[in-house]
Order: structure tokens, then sequence, then C-alpha cells
């Protein structure tokens, strides 16, 4: 079993980031603990925008407005959840993290889905 294509396909099918599938991939398999999966999936989320970016700009289209800053943003953000993460934040805290992020998701999908048109 590949992870990482799976985490692609219901990341394309859900419109949901694929690291958001893939971290729990990994620690359910036993690949990896809560706090290496979540450093694993890192590298796989800048991959996959970064080429993302790239399809939108050889399909002719222009990034959204403001992209760079949001970029920014989210480098800064991973940095810094990084570090907080490897040294104050336990495995079972990384656990409880992970499944936090899952559920807001699911609900998130669930509330895009149940809203009438």
């Amino acid at each position: 079993m590949l992870p990482a294509k799976q985490a692609g396909f219901l990341s394309g099918l859900t419109g949901v980031g694929g690291g958001v599938f893939l971290a729990p991939a990994i620690i359910t398999l036993g690949w990896a603990s809560p706090k290496r999966a979540a450093g694993l999936s890192a590298p796989f989320i800048l991959a996959n925008s970064v080429l993302g970016l790239v399809g939108v700009l050889l399909a002719g289209q222009r990034p959204a407005p403001g992209v760079i800053v949001y970029a920014l943003a989210a480098f800064v953000g991973a940095m810094v959840g990084t570090l907080v993460g490897l040294r104050f934040v336990s495995q079972q805290a990384t656990r409880y993290v992970l499944a936090l992020i899952l559920a807001a998701g699911g609900t998130r999908m669930l509330i895009t889905v149940l809203q009438p048109s």
C-alpha cells in the first residue's frame, strides 16, 4: 500500500489537503510515531502545494491575489508549529491535535455538503 497515492486521491476527491490523510495513515500503519508522521507530512504538503501552483501557471491561469502573503504566512506557521511540536508537545498531545484537525476537517466537509444550494 502506498499511502501517498491514496492520500492524493482522497485529497482530490474531497478538496482537503493530502497531509490530513497521510499523517493518520502513516501512524495507523505503524510506520512512524505521531511526531515523526507530522514531520514527514510537511514536505509532502509543501511539494503538493508547489506542484499545484506550477499547474496553475502552466495552465495559463493567474494565482489568486495575495498568494505570496498567504504562502509566507503558511511557511512561518509551519516553522513555528514544527518548533513547538518537536520541543514542547508530547506524542499523546500530538495524537490529540491530529484527531482535532481531522474532526474539524470532517465537520467542515459535512457542513459544506449538507448546506442547501
